[in-house]
């Protein structure tokens, strides 16, 4: 399986996410794995100042190409569905979903979607 696209998908995001390595590696995931992101993540000052300093003379979103299209991203969610989990893990993802079905300050736990989430991610993790 091929997954070197992914790094040309994370080269081009790192250059209007500066310094958010780890953010862009849960999109990634994410994107692979069917998923939703939502990112909740604000600047502090000192890093908005140098954000506005650098896009100060230019947008560099207009110097990004496009490295991937839909066709790419889909077969590369196919082949990650081709990746095998073992069985330790699906163990260990079935007790964390149990866990949160059954944890006193839940009302409502993890449903079978959020196991198959956690089981994508991690073939995600994996193809990385």
């Amino acid at each position: 399986m091929d997954f070197s696209l992914c790094f040309q998908i994370v080269d081009n995001i790192k250059q209007v996410m500066v310094g958010k390595d780890q953010a862009i590696e849960f999109i990634l995931i994410a994107l692979l794995a069917d998923g939703h992101v939502l990112l909740e993540d604000l600047p502090d000052p000192q890093s908005e100042m140098k954000i506005l300093e650098r896009f100060q003379m230019e947008d560099p979103l207009t110097r990004l190409a496009p490295v991937a299209g839909p066709e790419e991203i889909c077969r590369m969610q196919k082949e990650r569905a081709g990746i095998t989990v073992s069985a330790a893990v699906l163990e260990y993802i079935t007790a964390i979903v149990q866990a949160t079905r059954h944890h006193e300050k839940l009302k409502y736990g993890a449903s079978p979607r959020g196991s198959m989430a956690l089981m994508r991610a991690a073939q995600s993790m994996a193809a990385l």
